[in-house]
């Protein structure tokens, strides 16, 4: 299920606890958003690169085109931590909102 969070703030999600803890954009329309993951439970739990979407503010999704998280793996005890790339169109300087 989706959580809204700001910046910085964890989203826990089943036994994951995830955080954004920084986004980049480029004036092109490329976002480097830069997350953690951490494992809750006792037993490593599975974890995927693909994860990961953006919604922009008129509710356009884009899948991420690059990241440096694992493709497929597990977190365990050590969080990942990782940077996830999405390609979208340049946006205008005017353009105002959220994303997601």
């Amino acid at each position: 299920e989706d959580q809204e969070r700001s910046l910085g703030d964890a989203a826990r999600l089943s036994g994951y606890t995830t955080t954004v803890e920084s986004v980049a954009y480029d004036g092109a329309g490329e976002v480097t958003v830069s997350v953690r993951v951490e494992n809750r439970d006792d037993e490593p739990q599975p974890m995927s690169s693909t994860d990961w979407r953006l919604v922009s503010p008129g509710g356009h999704t884009y899948d991420a085109v690059s990241s440096t998280l694992p493709a497929t793996g597990q977190v365990g005890d050590t969080p990942v931590v990782g940077d996830v790339v999405f390609q979208g169109d340049p946006l205008p300087a005017e353009a105002q909102g959220d994303f997601y």
